[in-house]
């Protein structure tokens, strides 16, 4: 891999901003105020200088105090990144303005969001689930204000959980939104879950990396509740009908489905395990006990007991 010149000179324009946060980490704020990087972009574009050692894995802590992460090909901290914060596949579009309008819609509300932190109102909403996680997922990000919109009439503003969903190929195409209050609740509005307009197959929201085994759930609590009581890296599919159409990535040996007890759920195992039992991938369905509940019910009980 390439090494970057030491000698750097950076102007403003390379320097994060609340409108171009860090693309690692998704910090911009120099002075605290936010979710901290007082990092920079390099001159040729090939470099991304974070400042947060949670996001480095391997990589040294540079003389400039920053972890240099590249992305022209695989990183040492482990991982691949990419040139934005947020990419896009080429969709194909009979109206490609509208196109080119969600990507706009997507980029402008991922550019305010910051990794959940702990004491913010996603770790707060989780916790009130009994979820408890050291590490958050990638994907799983916080909005400290995000809009709400009813029939074409902004509503209010409020915190928000932000889920990336991704297709088959791993390539973010649409976010899900849970509107929350400071303290954890859900907001008080007619609809607090929310996704937008897709400009993609949606897949599922890729939680933790699989193994050879990988779980997959509807709602992104129901996964975490289900990865936190068997270990298994749960992935979302946000609906039964998500669970239907589920593509497995290669190199899952097993599909583990954490369904919900009820008729849609049982309905899309069904589906599911006609559509991809014949191609070599297992299949295994567990149900809670209880007629009705769904995974997180199932910890919360256990957490209760």
């Amino acid at each position: 891999m390439p090494e970057e010149n030491n000698a750097i000179r950076v102007s403003r324009s390379q320097r994060f901003r609340r409108d171009r946060p860090c693309p690692i980490c998704g910090g911009y704020d120099q002075a605290g105020k936010g979710s901290r990087c007082w990092g920079f972009l390099s001159g040729d574009g090939r470099y991304v200088h974070c400042t947060r050692p949670e996001f480095a894995g391997k990589l040294p802590h540079g003389k400039d105090g920053t972890f240099s992460h590249y992305l022209a090909g695989p990183c040492r901290c482990d991982e691949t990144h990419t040139k934005s914060s947020f990419q896009y596949p080429p969709i194909e579009s009979e109206v490609p303005e509208r196109t080119d309008s969600i990507k706009g819609r997507l980029e402008k509300i991922f550019a305010g969001t910051q990794p959940v932190a702990s004491g913010d109102p996603v770790d707060h909403y989780l916790l009130g689930r009994y979820i408890r996680l050291n590490i958050y997922p990638r994907d799983l990000r916080t909005h400290m204000a995000l809009g709400y919109w009813e029939d074409g009439q902004r509503a209010g503003c409020f915190p928000a959980m932000i889920a990336v969903i991704r297709d088959d190929m791993g390539r973010p195409v649409g976010l899900h939104r849970t509107y929350l209050t400071m303290d954890g609740r859900k907001a008080p509005v007619s609809t607090s879950k929310k996704l937008t307009s897709l400009v993609g197959f949606s897949n599922a929201v890729q939680l933790f990396p699989p193994n050879s085994r990988l779980a997959i759930a509807e709602g992104i609590e129901t996964a975490l509740s289900f990865q936190i009581l068997s270990g298994i890296p749960t992935w979302s599919c946000l609906s039964s009908g998500g669970i239907e159409r589920f593509i497995p990535p290669s190199g899952i040996q097993e599909i583990i489905v954490a369904a919900d007890y009820d008729q849609a759920g049982i309905l899309a195992v069904e589906k599911l395990i006609y559509r991809i039992g014949t191609q070599g991938t297992r299949v295994k369905t567990v149900f809670p006990d209880i007629p009705g509940e769904d995974w997180s019910d199932v910890l919360m009980g256990v957490s209760h007991g």
